[in-house]
Formats: structure tokens, C-alpha cells, sequence
């Protein structure tokens, strides 16, 4: 498997916290790479750093063998990184399509006939394009969350941060929402799973890696990962792991 993404001993401190303490990790294309972690534990920020929101206080950031370190947002996203957010926050008063295409216009700097082409494209892999005309306002949380995902595919990435995207959804979305995340990466995308459902993280993830005070504690097969004791004590609690060992078998 090709190497996509490389961390190394990437830190970020805040002052005088230490948020990410010398994270050094690999992303392989194709991937579906699970990142948990108990809230605080660096996994937005991790992000953030990667995709340049923040710069790292050390340590670098290659992607596809290029240095990212210091790269814009703007920059990192039209260099294939694109990411969703746990808060989705769409263009309320614009169309759903028209959500879509700005992303796409963004991406490819195209004109707005091929941007309208690529969001109508989005749109139907992600099962909204029977909404496409209304205000993006209109739709429900669990369509928000699939305009969100529309809009980052529109901007072609290689590799998708997926921010708790099953957040606030009921058991039926969640079943729906996973099925949309394994034919994204069947499509060929790379994605970095951030989420505190184990369900979701066992059945789509095919690598797990684990933060917990801004360090990499753990990083394996989904079934290594629930049983690793420094998980257990730090994440999972005993119970959980002893189930979440059974079902990933």
C-alpha cells in the first residue's frame, strides 16, 4: 500500500499546553483509518494541524511525499485534503446544489456549468438530489450531514477527515450513514474516521490509532485496539472492550 500521509513527531503546544506530544503516524491509500480518543485527547487538533488550520509548534506533515507543514487551509484542501466538521454550518439561504457547487467552484476553479455538473454528481451519490432546489435551511440534521459530505467530495480529495458525522443521528441514519462512508471509500478515497461510536469505528475502520492526552497510545487492527490494555484503562472501560473485543472477532 502507497504511503499518502506522513506524520512526524508532529507537536502542538497552546501556550502552555501541550496539545500534541510528538505524534508520528502513517496513512496508507485506500485506507479507512479509525482515530478515537476520549474527548481532549488532540484528535481536532491533530486534524487541524494536518489540514493547516494550525501549524505545528514541531514535527512535519507530508503528503504524498510533499511537505505540508505550513500549507494554508485554502492550499491543503486544493492539494486533495478535505475535511467535514462535527458542527455543520451549510450557506442556509443558498440551494442545497448551490452549496455543492461553490465547493466544486473552489476546488477546480471551473466554470460554473462544470461546477453545477460535479454538484449534481455529489448530490446523487449522497441521496439529495431530489432536494437540490430548496434552501440548504430546510433540511434535516442528517441531510446536513450528507450535504457536508457532498460538498468535500466535490472538492476531489484524495484523503476525507469525517468528523463525527454520525453525530446526533438516530440508529437508522447511523446504518445509512456508514453505507455512504464504505462507498466513499470504495470510490477510492482515503478516509480518517474521527468518532466516539465504536459501532461504527469496528464495522468501517480497517485500522484503528488512538490518542489520549495529545499521544498515540495504540494503533493496530480494530480487534488489537479494543483489547489493548492502555486503551481499556483510558478510553474504553472494561466492560465495553470485553463486547467490543467479541464483535469485531
Amino acid at each position: 500500500m502507497a504511503e499518502l500521509l506522513r506524520l512526524e513527531s508532529v507537536s502542538r503546544r497552546f501556550g502552555g499546553l501541550q496539545a500534541l506530544v510528538d505524534v508520528s503516524l502513517s496513512i496508507g491509500a485506500g485506507e479507512v483509518l479509525g482515530l478515537i480518543g476520549p474527548n481532549g485527547a488532540g484528535k481536532t487538533t491533530l486534524v487541524n494541524v494536518i489540514t493547516g488550520v494550525h501549524t505545528a509548534s514541531s514535527g512535519r506533515v507530508l503528503f504524498e511525499g510533499n511537505e505540508i507543514t505550513r500549507l494554508r487551509p485554502y492550499r491543503t484542501a486544493r492539494a486533495g485534503l478535505a475535511r467535514t466538521f462535527q458542527v455543520v454550518q451549510p450557506f442556509p439561504e443558498l440551494s442545497v446544489l448551490d452549496n455543492v457547487r461553490a465547493a466544486a467552484l473552489f476546488s477546480s476553479g471551473g466554470s460554473m456549468h462544470e461546477a453545477r455538473q460535479v454538484a449534481e454528481e455529489k448530490l446523487a451519490f449522497v441521496g439529495l438530489s431530489e432536494r437540490a432546489s430548496l434552501p440548504a435551511a430546510n433540511l434535516t440534521l442528517a441531510m446536513r450531514k450528507r450535504l457536508e459530505l457532498a460538498k468535500a467530495l466535490a472538492m476531489h480529495p484524495k484523503l476525507l477527515f469525517l468528523d463525527e458525522v454520525n453525530a446526533g443521528l438516530n440508529s437508522a441514519e447511523v446504518e445509512q450513514a456508514m453505507a455512504l462512508i464504505r462507498r466513499i471509500a470504495g470510490s477510492g478515497v482515503t478516509i480518517v474516521l474521527i468518532e466516539h461510536l465504536m459501532k461504527v469505528v469496528l464495522s468501517v475502520s480497517s485500522r484503528v490509532v488512538v490518542l489520549h492526552n495529545g499521544a498515540l497510545i495504540a494503533d493496530g487492527s480494530p480487534a488489537q485496539v479494543v483489547s489493548n490494555p492502555q486503551v481499556v484503562e483510558a478510553y474504553l472501560g472494561k466492560k465495553y472492550a470485553q463486547r467490543a473485543t467479541e464483535a469485531a472477532q
